[in-house]
């Protein structure tokens, strides 16, 4: 038999991940799911995007979030290069819906390599959740040697 909280999500049309918490609760992910969740630019411009992470936050908790105005809200970060980040604000998120957000990183002379990146949502935190558990993910990209040359003196 079905518990009293997992009927009612399931007749209100929330997702199956929906938590039976009666908070919101984002999770990070990847656009479209099954995708690498970035891509890197074929010509490297030192200050132009070089890598765009292709990002989607899902509320699958059962209120609606609130919005954070903040540029730290959804957070990129090179795990070995901290300097080398990106963020945004993030809308507020109705239960059992989503968000795409197209975040990018600008090209760096000499930046070349493998890079692993920290993603997060909502993690000063601003309100809180059901779970901070799926609130991070990471990602390996991959950059290709001599595509941002270094800059002679």
């Amino acid at each position: 038999m079905y518990s009293t909280a997992a009927l009612v999500l399931a007749l209100l049309g929330y997702p199956p991940t929906t938590t039976s918490g009666v908070l919101p609760d984002l999770a990070i992910g990847f656009n479209p799911p099954e995708g690498p969740g970035y891509v890197v630019a074929s010509s490297c411009v030192p200050g132009e995007p070089l890598v765009k992470f292709l990002l989607v936050v899902t509320n699958v908790g059962s209120l609606n979030s609130q919005p954070i105005d903040e540029s730290t809200a959804v957070t990129v970060v090179d795990e070995d290069d901290p300097s080398w980040s990106t963020g945004a604000p993030l809308g507020a998120i109705a239960a059992g819906h989503n968000q795409a957000l197209l975040l990018t990183l600008p090209a760096r002379a000499g930046i070349s390599g493998e890079h692993d990146f920290k993603i997060s949502v909502n993690m000063r935190p601003w309100f809180d959740e059901y779970s901070f558990a799926n609130n991070t993910t990471e990602l390996h990209v991959r950059i290709p040697r001599g595509l941002c040359p270094t800059v002679s003196r």
